[in-house]
């Protein structure tokens, strides 16, 4: 039943009833988009149109309805499984099981339950609490750590007991230890308690890490022993966690300095030391307030579990003051929150270990080299500006605040404190994606944003990153309803892109140690550099690593640590990168575009934009000391190598086409290309985008490609943000298609555009020569003479459309001037030339009179509105000559007149 659940898109359950419907709970942790009926037990679980679809299966209209609506919405169907696999995380048989026993002990033991005490979870929220704020469903794990006598920690975790549920998990740090075990294993009180196996001459860190090793639930509370908790502390402090964002959560305590500082947030001063009476007193003036800072203690502090797949683990330190310190502030750089709960209290006990100050001036040098790397040796900020407070340290390596972290050299491989932006392309293959996004997870130090674009993958890809979505932080999925191809997909997400630097990825990739930030260290070296690659065992060109032979994963990230040392800081300055794993500086996109999509489904794209960006003046280089293994195109060879090489040969025909040259034939040859524009347009308005990609195209005489993105800015013109493109016509837009369709020679389209035109416009006459255009050239010709004709009636060059009538009638056998609108006795139509030549005598209200007549029969006529910003200029009417530039710049952003004419205003005239 599992495995045909997993192949299905859609489960349906028309039953009148359920009482609880555990097949919809089931069909959505398959991945399945559920329809379910309305009435009964559905509804604990299922919401409308957010995990599912609930219809009244009494009626048969409306499950065809609800079907047919689910079937036709890819958007909706994706949503539905998103959030259906959510909800079913939160359900699972020994989960129910342990609320059924909870709910036995309380009626057997007589005690009063709340209404809400053991009701399935609410659909908008993923905790529960029994009356004793224990958890069901936000499980926790305790790591009870301490240096104390067995007697206390047995003292600890029966009063910890008290607090948790069956399904909470207690873990002590300590070495195996008969007697702790003859304790623990000697009451039924003591389920579900571990031992952490640990070597007692080990430093802290490597003890946390073992417990960690070992934890089972998504929540970690690390706690030092003989630490006096309040009995609501789960309920308070796990309820904060329904911020994504939110990484640990501390509560105050007595002992530590900053925000955790109790006596820090109190208006009044302390009364007594009772830890139930100063929640109380915190509860009445902070409820349900956290600020958020940046460092906590480890003595007790909550940590979401999954944290630890940014940051890896505990870096190895002797001191809880440095354990927490790192660990902190690396959670952090990753854009994490920590948080302090204001509103609760714990009271702990000063640990003997915390006043060894040798391993602490140890921790100490360790910390700080660890720092120099990050921000590089000459610029590491002030303990104030990393943690918040003026820890005292005794190092001299600290300088003040406003010591740039910007790097001077690339010897220190300092890196930009902000994030950077990973845009994923996923196309079936989960293995080999799953496998990238783990070693992204475990090898990156540096924050970063990942951004999964999903070419229409198989569902058991889409399946799990859904899931993956669902519990990563900082993560966002672009689904697809269909294959877009790299260029397009890559597009998609660039448009995304809010960070000043951004890396495009392959998804059968494995990236190694500190490959990130050496990449980002690379591009913040020189403001020239663009593009940064790394080597890599599969890839064309200088990228090519020939010695690495490893054989296993192990192996190979052993070969990129000794690649990484015996490269350290080697850059070279090559022309071209492939876009398996490659750093972008935003500036680039801004400069140049997007990648060309001529190229779909993929390669030359990475030719052709570092050709782009390095005749724009940036620099591509590859970090040789930044190797990353790759398993080889597996989504484009996904269909046989056959099929491969043909891409790979029409690919390069479309390069050679675009550039006179191959990348071979320009870079290793100097063969010359062509003189053609550098910029391909993306916007998040696909009317922008669309009417730019028109216009470059008309250009560079690609008309085919012009015609495309023409018709495309038609039909998003009216549900488009058109900013900055007001003054452009729906007609304007209209007629450039059609006349690009007439010079290709489409005359069927070139007719119908102008016809719409004509439409929109009866009175245009640019419409009407564009039709005559069209049938004269389909020898059409009693067509094409009404409508020449018709054109110069609606105003349009007289001159020149007589001369042309003149031939369609020779081809009518006709009289040269006949026609049947008497245009004869038409009073003549004014011309450019002749406002023109009014401009030139001063008489600048006759030719203003001749060209508002000519633009109303051409509002887009780039010359006669150059004419008019002349006028205005003229008449030191600057505001009205801007605005006619500012059209004519729209129309045509690289007009040379209107250009001298905005030149001219900011030289000339003062402001």
């Amino acid at each position: 039943m599992a495995e045909l659940l997993r192949s299905s898109d859609i489960f349906i359950d028309l039953s009148v009833y359920q009482a609880f419907g555990r097949t919809g709970l089931e069909a959505m942790a398959s991945g399945c988009a559920v329809v379910l009926p309305q009435r009964g037990g559905t509804s604990e679980y299922a919401v409308d149109k957010q995990n599912a679809l609930l219809v009244d299966t009494t009626k048969d209209e409306t499950c065809f309805e609800g079907l047919d609506n689910l079937v036709a919405d890819h958007k909706l169907r994706n949503e539905l499984i998103a959030n259906g696999i959510r909800t079913s995380s939160k359900y699972s048989i020994r989960r129910a099981a342990i609320s059924e026993l909870l709910a036995f002990k309380y009626t057997i033991q007589n005690r009063t339950v709340s209404e809400n005490a053991f009701t399935r979870v609410d659909n908008k929220q993923d905790r529960f609490f029994n009356e004793n704020g224990a958890i069901t469903y936000r499980v926790i794990s305790v790591i009870l750590y301490s240096e104390f006598d067995k007697q206390i920690t047995i003292e600890q975790v029966k009063e910890l007991r008290n607090k948790l549920s069956e399904e909470d998990e207690i873990i002590i740090v300590s070495k195996s230890d008969e007697e702790l075990t003859s304790l623990l294993g000697s009451s039924s009180l003591y389920k579900n308690i571990k031992i952490a196996n640990i070597d007692e001459s080990s430093d802290l860190s490597s003890k946390l890490n073992k417990a960690i090793e070992i934890a089972n639930n998504p929540y970690l509370l690390f706690l030092e022993a003989e630490t006096v908790l309040p009995k609501n502390f789960f309920k308070k402090i796990l309820k904060f966690f329904d911020n994504k964002k939110a990484a640990a959560v501390a509560p105050l305590i007595n002992s530590e300095v900053g925000s955790q500082n109790l006596r820090t947030h109190l208006k009044e001063e302390l009364k007594n030391t009772d830890v139930e009476l100063i929640n109380s007193q915190l509860e009445t003036q902070f409820n349900e307030i956290i600020v958020k800072t940046e460092i906590v203690s480890l003595k007790c502090v909550t940590v979401r579990k999954e944290s630890f797949n940014r940051v890896a683990k505990l870096n190895s330190y002797k001191t809880e003051q440095f354990v927490a310190s790192d660990f902190f502030w690396r959670l952090r750089s990753h854009g994490l929150a920590i948080g302090v709960c204001l509103d609760t209290y714990v009271q702990v006990k000063e640990s003997p270990s915390n006043k060894n100050h040798s391993s602490r001036k140890d921790d100490e040098k360790v910390f700080i080299e660890r720092l120099k790397y990050f921000y590089g040796s000459k610029n590491i900020p002030s303990p104030k500006k990393i943690f918040g407070n003026d820890i005292n340290f005794s190092s001299t390596f600290f300088h003040n605040e406003e010591t740039s972290l910007i790097p001077k050299s690339r010897k220190d491989t300092p890196v930009n404190a902000e994030p950077v932006t990973l845009i994923l392309l996923s196309y079936n293959n989960k293995t080999y994606l799953e496998e990238c996004l783990v070693s992204i997870a475990n090898e990156t130090n540096i924050p970063y944003e990942l951004l999964i674009v999903d070419n229409a993958s198989d569902k058991e890809t889409v399946t799990f990153l859904h899931e993956y979505e669902a519990t990563n932080p900082f993560t966002t999925v672009i689904y697809n309803e269909e294959n877009l191809g790299f260029p397009k997909g890559i597009n998609q997400a660039i448009k995304e892109v809010k960070t000043r630097q951004f890396v495009i990825m392959n998804n059968d990739i494995v990236v190694t140690n500190n490959w990130l930030t050496k990449l980002v260290g690379v591009a913040n070296t020189r403001s020239d550099i663009g593009i940064v690659g790394p080597i890599s065992n599969i890839v064309s060109g200088a990228q090519l690593d020939k010695s690495a032979k490893y054989t296993t994963v192990n192996a190979m990230y052993s070969y990129a640590e000794e690649v990484s040392k015996k490269s350290k800081g080697e850059v070279l300055e090559f022309p071209r990168v492939a876009f398996l794993c490659t750093l972008i500086k935003r500036e680039v996109i801004d400069k140049i575009g997007g990648l060309d999509e001529r190229f779909t489904p993929g390669n030359f794209e990475d030719d052709d934009f570092c050709l782009r960006a390095q005749l724009a003046g940036y620099k591509t280089v590859i970090a040789k000391d930044v190797f990353i293994h790759h398993y080889g195109s597996k989504s484009f060879t996904a269909d046989g190598l056959d099929k491969y090489q043909q891409r790979l040969d029409t690919n390069r025909k479309i390069f050679s086409d675009k550039w006179g040259a191959d990348p071979d034939e320009i870079w290793l040859k100097g063969k010359q290309i062509k003189g053609r524009g550098i910029t391909y347009p993306i916007n998040e308005s696909i009317f922008k985008e669309a009417f730019a990609r028109a216009l470059n195209h008309s250009e560079d005489n690609e008309l085919n490609l012009a015609l495309l993105e023409a018709e495309r800015a038609i039909e998003h013109f009216d549900n488009s943000d058109r900013k900055g493109f007001e003054n452009i016509a729906k007609d304007d837009v209209i007629n450039l298609t059609a006349n690009l369709a007439l010079q290709i020679g489409d005359y069927e389209k070139a007719q119908n555009y102008f016809q719409t035109e004509l439409e929109l416009n009866p009175n245009s006459g640019r419409a009407c020569l564009g039709l005559a255009e069209t049938f004269f050239v389909a020898e059409l010709f009693h067509e094409a003479k009404t409508m020449y004709e018709w054109a110069i009636k609606n105003g349009e060059n007289r001159k020149g459309i007589l001369d042309k009538l003149a031939i369609v009638n020779k081809k009518l056998s006709l009289d040269a001037k006949d026609n049947n609108l008497d245009l004869s006795s038409e009073e003549s139509f004014p011309t450019l030339e002749e406002a023109e030549e009014l401009i030139n005598n001063s008489d600048l209200d006759g030719a203003l009179e001749i060209l508002n007549k000519l633009l109303r029969q051409s509002p887009s006529s780039t010359e006669v509105l150059n004419d008019l910003a002349v006028v205005k200029i003229m008449q030191n009417q600057i505001e009205d000559a801007l605005g006619f530039i500012r059209k004519v710049i729209e129309l045509d952003p690289k007009n040379e007149i209107a250009l001298e004419n905005l030149k001219y205003i900011e030289t000339h005239v003062t402001p």
